[in-house]
């Protein structure tokens, strides 16, 4: 952590609870007012044990598997610029958060912080300052239902690393005002926001896929992933919304025709259904992690040459994709096969022209195009498209189905989960 980091606030978290946290019985007292010039705060805090895969039972104050923690002696904030520094003693472990602004939400009502804990015996999961606390989740809902005046908050949630059970501290610091937030947000404002902890935590309560439009005037189809989580009793819903997309045209006898393949991140959201501070309309967890852009042709016809464009995110070098090919005979219809003789590579400033056509009678019919697996879609307007060259070597006119298929791969970046689906379109198309 930088030096410029290392400021002062302080504060004592005094609970009867071991090292181990084996021991549920804390020190009853709900909560402790600590005033300030000018300045007054309720801080609550609770050891939190047992929560499943799903947090499904992590909601409120008023679970039964919540214990208080009685916070006693004091708690002190010295800010300097954009960071934190917080001091405490859980039992009879000393700690220090480091946290530094790195983001803010759509509307500005919370500010995110990259923090450290020097002690390693706890992880930060989530540290932030919110306002409009109305439109925010909060575990001390009771407190809360009974202080509706309260419009600020500080936020510090902790995970023990000294079990594998779901075991969390939440503290919640009611009615703190952040010197200079206005400052503040404008330093970090459209920086990217951090993964949610609640869904690096815990599993997804749901799934869900659909189709939004079919324009098959332009050969296009738009889809839909969504995953929802569970945040403090209220759902998180997560999407991410894609577009396929397929060009091609008509090629003359003993010619040669383009055929466009994109795929095309056109929409991300989260939406908490009674907390729209953490709406967002341009962003999830959702990443299109991989991609293999397949095509057969129509009769008569190979494929030529391939090469590809693309905005992605990752990797390093130049943007690149490997080439599958599938030969068969020329005169016959042709699906898209399930494997690929390996065909080469092709780099995004490069055209591929090592299909071999016409050798022992046989052609390309169907080729793949598979995204360096380094690379990935995340953001509105990501796009990974593949141009495709055919030929035609029957000199006769002909028609016929080409057929296009999308192989994609998903991932929640928040824990690395994985999931994938296959999309295709066609369209008829004639050598004239």
């Amino acid at each position: 952590m930088k030096s410029s980091m290392k400021k002062f606030i302080s504060f004592a978290l005094v609970a009867a609870m071991s090292l181990a946290m084996s021991v549920p019985g804390f020190a009853v007292g709900d909560e402790l007012a600590v005033s300030f010039p000018q300045k007054a705060y309720k801080v609550k805090a609770a050891y939190v044990t047992g929560i499943n895969d799903y947090g499904t039972n992590l909601t409120s104050d008023s679970d039964s598997n919540m214990h208080n923690i009685n916070l006693e002696n004091n708690f002190s904030v010295k800010e300097e610029n954009n960071d934190l520094n917080i001091s405490g003693k859980i039992g009879d472990q000393d700690f220090n958060v480091y946290g530094t602004a790195n983001s803010v939400n759509e509307n500005e009502n919370v500010i995110y912080y990259n923090a450290e804990c020097s002690n390693t015996n706890y992880k930060i999961l989530n540290l932030t300052y919110e306002s409009n606390i109305s439109q925010s989740p909060i575990y001390f809902k009771k407190y809360y239902q009974q202080n509706p005046d309260v419009t600020t908050m500080l936020k510090l949630y902790l995970k023990p690393t000294n079990t594998a059970k779901k075991n969390y501290i939440i503290i919640e610091v009611f009615g703190y005002k952040l010197n200079d937030v206005q400052s503040i947000k404008s330093s970090v404002k459209g920086n990217p926001q951090p993964d949610r902890w609640n869904v690096k935590e815990f599993k997804d309560i749901s799934t869900g896929k659909n189709q939004d439009v079919n324009i098959k005037s332009i050969n296009q189809n738009t889809y839909t992933e969504t995953k929802t989580f569970y945040n403090l009793g209220l759902t998180e819903t997560h999407t991410l919304t894609y577009r396929i997309h397929m060009d091609t045209e008509n090629m003359p006898k003993g010619g040669t025709g383009t055929q466009k393949l994109r795929i095309t991140v056109t929409g991300k959201t989260i939406s908490v259904p009674g907390a729209p501070n953490y709406n967002s309309s341009d962003s999830s967890a959702l990443h299109i992690d991989s991609v293999n852009v397949k095509a057969a042709s129509i009769p008569n016809t190979a494929f030529f040459s391939c090469s590809i464009d693309g905005n992605v995110h990752g990797g390093s070098g130049s943007f690149s994709a490997s080439i599958g090919a599938s030969f068969g005979p020329l005169s016959v219809s042709y699906n898209i096969p399930s494997s690929f003789t390996n065909a080469g590579k092709v780099d995004i400033n490069d055209t591929f022209t090592g299909y071999e056509n016409g050798v022992s009678g046989k052609y390309v019919r169907s080729t793949s195009s598979k995204m360096d697996s380094s690379y990935h879609l995340t953001e509105i307007d990501d796009y990974y498209e593949v141009i495709f060259t055919t030929r035609d070597y029957g000199n006769v006119s002909k028609s016929g189905t080409f057929k296009a298929q999308w192989d994609m791969g998903f991932i929640n970046y928040a824990i690395s989960q994985k999931w994938s689906t296959s999309k295709s379109l066609s369209t008829s198309m004639s050598v004239k």
